[in-house]
C-alpha cells in the first residue's frame, strides 16, 4: 500500500497531539514549502529522509520520431532523489516483490 498523505494525516492524528484538521493543515504546509522551494530552485534537504534537487539540462532540438521534422528547443528540468532514499525504495521494493523502483512509481499518490 503507498503511502499517501491521508496516511500521513492519520498518524498525526492518532499520536492525540493534533485534531485531524490541525494534522492535514501540518502536512498540506509542508509539502506546500517544499513545492515552493524547489519552484524556486532550492535544494530541499529533510535530516534522516533524504535530499530534493531540481537541475536544469542545456535546451537542445527535438526531433519529430514520426515525421523527422526538428522542433524547437526543448528545456528540460529533473528532479534529483538523493540516493540513501533511492536505497531505501528498492529495498522496500524488493521485499515487497516489486519489480519496478521508479520514482515515478513511489511518487503516483
Amino acid at each position: 500500500m503507498a503511502l499517501t498523505k491521508a496516511r500521513i494525516v492519520e498518524a498525526l492524528f492518532v499520536q492525540n497531539i493534533f485534531t485531524k484538521t490541525q494534522s492535514a493543515r501540518i502536512v498540506n504546509i509542508r509539502f506546500e514549502l517544499i513545492r515552493q522551494s524547489l519552484e524556486n530552485g532550492e535544494d530541499v534537504f529533510i535530516c534522516g529522509f533524504g535530499r530534493f534537487a531540481v537541475k536544469e539540462k542545456q535546451a537542445h532540438i527535438g526531433r519529430n520520431p514520426k515525421t523527422g521534422k526538428a522542433m524547437k528547443p526543448i528545456i528540460h528540468k529533473n528532479y534529483n532523489i538523493a540516493p540513501r532514499m533511492l536505497e531505501a525504495m528498492e529495498s522496500s521494493n524488493k521485499r515487497e516483490g516489486n519489480r519496478q523502483t521508479g520514482i515515478t512509481e513511489f511518487w503516483k499518490e
